[in-house]
């Protein structure tokens, strides 16, 4: 997505959350706008799940468009999608919770055949669906059983 697209998507969500995606935000004022402690947005920032401006050697400041962007994240993460039959469609966090395994993991077993195939939800956006990875863990436990 490009930035002129991006912008038009989070335009009405920072509307409607009374910031501007230019404001700036120190790393407190952040933590308090996103609900979790200062820790956690140090953790968040460290892991590279949130952009950032660095400002100085200790001195660290956010748009109002890295927190959307944050938020948008989290929410798409957290959202199941269903299918037409009713079945579940999971994302790749769902999944790597789900069957344990990472990410690359997941994705070399599904390069090599070993994992079920991905569902083209759009834009690069995949997931799977539920019954097939349930599927798939219910054949590893039965050749671990054996």
């Amino acid at each position: 997505m490009n930035i002129s697209e991006q912008t038009e998507t989070l335009a009405p969500m920072a509307e409607e959350m009374k910031i501007k995606l230019y404001q700036r935000f120190s790393e407190r004022d952040a933590a308090k706008f996103l609900k979790i402690n200062i820790d956690k947005m140090k953790s968040l920032r460290s892991l590279k799940r949130i952009g950032c401006l660095k400002i100085s050697h200790n001195q660290v400041e956010y748009f109002g468009v890295h927190l959307l962007q944050y938020l948008m994240s989290v929410n798409s993460a957290a959202v199941e999608v269903n299918s037409e039959d009713g079945d579940t469609i999971l994302r790749m966090p769902d999944v790597v919770k789900i069957a344990g395994l990472s990410k690359a993991t997941i994705n070399r077993y599904v390069s090599d055949g070993k994992f079920p195939e991905k569902i083209a939800l759009g834009r690069g956006s995949v997931g799977w669906y539920k019954r097939d990875v349930d599927q798939w863990l219910h054949s590893r436990k039965a050749i671990a059983a054996q």
